[in-house]
């Protein structure tokens, strides 16, 4: 049996967690759109650099083979580059549910809604340990 490689890719930056977190189904409102340095419930979110990104998953080794989890997924990009640029399946957690359903709406408008889904919920609560790959984009102290 193969055993699942488990990389953590830790950067210390921030994503937004904001609002009560439950996992009912993400509703995709169009009107939403979030502010850089909105606060949230342990941090302020800031957009991830799309370079960095794709590096992070590339240092991961990141291939279609993996369930790449996002931690804070705040606006979906981390899991939306896994899928669109390496194949893989995606999910992010993502504590604020009006951001959760305006990153579920990015990974339906960049044609990998199929491999990506974005749930409401709690990064200190939920199972990911089905994950070969785990990201995070957090705080330092949010990490600890």
């Amino acid at each position: 049996m193969k055993k699942a490689k488990y990389f953590l890719a830790v950067l210390c930056c921030s994503i937004s967690l904001t609002a009560l977190a439950d996992k009912s189904s993400v509703k995709i409102d169009s009107s939403y759109t979030p502010s850089p340095g909105q606060a949230g419930k342990d941090v302020i979110w800031l957009p991830t650099g799309t370079e960095l990104v794709s590096l992070m998953l590339k240092t991961a080794n990141v291939t279609s083979k993996d369930l790449v989890y996002d931690l804070g997924a705040g606006d979906g990009k981390i899991a939306i580059v896994a899928a669109k640029e390496f194949g893989a399946k995606a999910v992010g957690i993502e504590f604020n549910p009006d951001m959760a359903a305006f990153a579920q709406r990015n990974a339906i408008q960049s044609g990998v809604g199929h491999l990506v889904n974005i749930i409401r919920g709690d990064i200190f609560v939920e199972d990911f340990s089905k994950a070969t790959v785990v990201t995070l984009y957090l705080l330092p102290d949010l990490n600890m």
